[in-house]
């Protein structure tokens, strides 16, 4: 019975280790990004600094409205204010797409990641003379 007990700890420690982190933090107060999500939020709530906006999820990450907002403001610089120009349905499809396009990136990262991991193996093998 206490041996039953110590692998059910053990089991559900395990588990609990192997939950999802938490890919980015949210939005600083102060910064560039934090006010241009303020501005956004009066057109799209959903996009306020105060909300964890989930918009692409995969069974490795997320992209939050955070994401996306500090890639702009990262990219574009002061030229990201002119986010705060367009209406709702505009605003949401260019949220998409670049939230797209970050998830993207990041899985292909992961492919290229796990693509260079495998070639260090294959470089690895002894070649054969043709």
């Amino acid at each position: 019975m206490r041996y039953a007990i110590i692998i059910i700890l053990a089991c559900s420690l395990a588990l609990a280790g192997c939950g999802r982190k938490a890919e980015s933090p949210a939005l600083q107060e102060g910064t560039p990004a934090y006010a241009l999500a303020q501005e956004l939020a009066a057109i799209v709530p959903a996009l306020g600094p105060d909300r964890t906006t989930v918009i692409v999820e995969t069974k490795d990450f997320v992209v939050t409205a955070a994401d996306v907002i500090r890639s702009a403001r990262d990219l574009m610089g002061a030229r990201a204010d002119e986010l705060t120009s367009r209406d709702a349905g505009q605003l949401k499809e260019t949220v998409d797409n670049a939230a797209t396009s970050i998830a993207e990136r990041r899985l292909l990262m992961a492919a290229a990641a796990a693509a260079k991991t495998l070639s260090l193996i294959h470089i690895s093998e002894p070649t054969r003379p043709y």
